[in-house]
């Protein structure tokens, strides 16, 4: 499966009225024939209370078609953290790879410029990151039947992007940075050695251009310690410890040097001084935390 996301589309498909749906052979009953039944009922607007009784109708039909999904996306414009709603539509989207359904390139495509449009709209929704994160995750990386080693990797390039777009907007959005460190980890696992090195350089890269506009920014300077981490632990899998030896050395050497840089810019930085201590503090520190720390070619 292409991975078909839209970074910034209207999607008018994926939002579509959910009223142009019949649901006539429903019987979406009250809330309290709801399953478990609600402590308290909310007075809600009856638009907003039909909605929710048709959805709650279509869950116990275990459903999970074409107007579920559209019952959802209205869910969700009226209540933009509804989890169950969020969770329905992962139901949908399971059962139709799972059934084989002849539109499931179209649903993805859908369902990827809608997390796009609500991203936009809500960046900061625990509920939606978490969605497009397993969205990603299930259909364009973990599904790897047929997908080259570079069609993977533009995969987890997208969401990086992805979530860049939200730092643009702001530059601490921990939701945002969230997503590109479960990615930039995704490439650990799925591409080879060479490539992923290659992701943790570009990310350090990234994060470099953004301390020099905010060299406080901590977001940032997490990212670049993830992005060191899993560099260093890729030279540690190596066999070759000389080779494993030279590359640790010179990626010491370089972070120290960009550390120590940051600090004549602003000796106060707090962060800096926590990167940095982190980077030199001795293998047997008990507060290290690194795993390179433990490999012949740090403790050398």
């Amino acid at each position: 499966t292409q991975h078909v996301t839209r970074m910034a589309s209207s999607s008018d498909a994926s939002m579509s009225d959910a009223w142009a749906h019949d649901y006539s052979d429903l019987s979406p009953g009250s809330t309290s024939s709801m399953s478990p039944p609600p402590v308290v009922c909310i007075a809600h607007a009856p638009a907003v209370r039909k909605t929710q009784m048709i959805l709650h109708a279509l869950i116990r039909k275990q459903e999970y078609s074409a107007r579920t999904v559209a019952i959802t996306a209205n869910a969700l414009r009226n209540n933009p953290a509804d989890y169950t709603a969020f969770a329905v539509r992962r139901l949908c989207l399971t059962q139709a790879r799972d059934t084989h359904v002849s539109n499931l390139t179209r649903m993805l495509e859908e369902e990827f410029a809608f997390t796009g449009d609500f991203v936009e709209m809500f960046p900061k929704n625990y509920q939606l990151w978490g969605h497009r994160r397993w969205l990603a995750d299930t259909f364009a990386i973990s599904d790897s039947n047929g997908k080259s080693e570079e069609d993977t990797q533009q995969c987890l390039l997208d969401e990086m992007a992805f979530a860049h777009v939200a730092i643009e907007d702001d530059n601490k959005n921990y939701h945002a940075w969230s997503h590109r460190a479960y990615f930039l980890q995704k490439a650990a696992n799925v591409l080879p050695s060479a490539a992923a090195d290659r992701m943790f350089q570009a990310e350090m890269a990234y994060t470099a251009r953004l301390l020099d506009v905010d060299n406080s920014n901590n977001s940032a300077w997490n990212a670049r310690h993830l992005a060191v981490t899993l560099l260093f632990e890729s030279a540690t899998t190596s066999h070759d410890t000389v080779e494993a030896q030279a590359r640790v050395d010179a990626a010491m050497a370089s972070e120290t040097a960009f550390a120590l840089a940051r600090l004549e810019v602003d000796p106060s930085n707090e962060a800096v001084w926590s990167y940095i201590t982190d980077l030199v503090a001795p293998a047997d520190d008990e507060l290290a935390r690194v795993p390179w720390r433990g490999h012949p070619a740090h403790a050398a």
